[in-house]
């Protein structure tokens, strides 16, 4: 558990809390609300995994041997590259399917908008963490928190933003099932995403190691929905693999909050 000595990752950018789409620990939501309670559990990895860089950078910086330094940089550009395959597959797949089934042709065109708005910031925060995992440029922490923060308020807005027009799609839950939508693009997705190696041992590790079980008296407990046997080998397997970049992670990979180690 988290050293309370310590600052952890609730901020500086703020989680999305369960009751903004009605999620409580025990309840079963349908619909659209499921839908945007599902968003805001993966938008919350996505911002719990940022913080995590955020908090650590400048000790990293001052403080790291060369090898905590790449190891960080590591971290910090998957995290990157986890947020373009996310946005990447809402626009090639869930998105598309929803204007589809609602028969809304430009319903989610604000949130597509939403996408470019911080996809440049996104990407100078990835080029310049590829110079520093590759060796061209010496770790700089105050730097790479200007960069966060030149692209984290757009992209939060956008995180919340989503939750919100998704929760607007109450409305068509008569006449087209949006959670099925949502579970079948995103196993399809998923399926071809496992065989690729870069996926398993780089991408599916830090979305459990920014997942945390234990938030809001456990709401999301129960996520990811998968047999024990398969959650047992991503965490022996293919979490392993880079251990020393998830090092910095929020969250160990039993999905529990775990020290920062240079916080």
């Amino acid at each position: 558990m988290a050293d309370t000595k310590k600052p952890w990752i609730e901020g500086p950018y703020e989680l999305i809390k369960p009751s903004k789409t009605g999620a409580t620990a025990g309840t079963k939501q349908t619909g659209a609300e499921a839908v945007a309670t599902e968003m805001v559990l993966i938008h919350n990895i996505l911002i719990r995994g940022i913080n995590a860089v955020h908090r650590q950078a400048i000790n990293v910086a001052t403080k790291g041997t060369d090898k905590d330094k790449k190891d960080f940089a590591n971290y910090g550009y998957q995290w990157s590259v986890t947020v373009h395959s996310h946005h990447s597959m809402e626009e090639t797949a869930i998105f598309p399917k929803i204007a589809e089934q609602t028969g809304v042709a430009n319903i989610m065109d604000t949130n597509l908008e939403e996408h470019t708005a911080f996809e440049a910031g996104l990407n100078e925060y990835q080029a310049y963490l590829t110079e520093v995992k590759e060796g061209r440029v010496e770790l700089d922490g105050e730097k790479l928190i200007k960069l966060i923060d030149n692209v984290m308020p757009i992209l939060h807005k956008h995180l919340v933003n989503e939750v919100d027009t998704l929760l607007s799609l109450k409305q068509y839950d008569d006449r087209c099932d949006l959670e099925k939508i949502f579970r079948d693009e995103v196993g399809k997705a998923l399926n071809m995403a496992m065989k690729d190696s870069g996926y398993r041992n780089n991408l599916l590790p830090l979305l459990f190691n920014s997942h945390d079980k234990s938030y809001e008296n456990g709401v999301w407990m129960d996520f990811p929905p998968m047999p024990w046997v398969a959650m047992l080998a991503i965490r022996w397997l293919f979490c392993r693999t880079h251990a020393d970049w998830w090092r910095f992670a929020p969250c160990d990979s039993t999905c529990y909050p775990q020290e920062l180690p240079f916080a």
